[in-house]
């Protein structure tokens, strides 16, 4: 569904709306929490990017416990073989397979009635 209301101006004359117009594509760095999906303007660059700009690209980052270090790693699910993709599709298989996906499960339980913004304007 297209974006559209009273307020639709607002979101269309907003700095936000117009830098993601003008990029490629957009980058959603997830926590564990899952926070990222309860702000209110994170939601609305995904709404952007998947249905106003369809033709954008959208890769999601997040931290993924590393059993072989002290440090944890964050893990890329993105539209395409990365740089460290070194032998195409078969790489960027293995390495999105360490994506957490439990971070998506807590992102499917995010009402969007309930998002966080700092103006109540935003959150309408």
């Amino acid at each position: 569904e297209q974006l559209g209301g009273a307020d639709d101006n607002y979101f269309r004359n907003s700095s936000f709306y117009k830098a993601v117009e003008l990029s490629d594509g957009v980058v959603s760095i997830l926590d564990r929490k899952g926070i990222y999906f309860t702000r209110t303007w994170c939601r609305f660059e995904l709404l952007l990017t998947f249905s106003e700009f369809e033709k954008h690209l959208h890769d999601v980052y997040a931290l993924c416990e590393n059993k072989h270090a002290e440090e944890d790693i964050s893990v890329g699910m993105t539209d395409g073989a990365v740089s460290v993709d070194f032998r195409g599709a078969s790489s960027q298989h293995q390495r999105q397979s360490k994506f957490p996906i439990s971070t998506f499960i807590t992102a499917l339980k995010v009402r969007a009635s309930k998002t966080e913004a700092t103006k109540e304007i935003d959150r309408k």
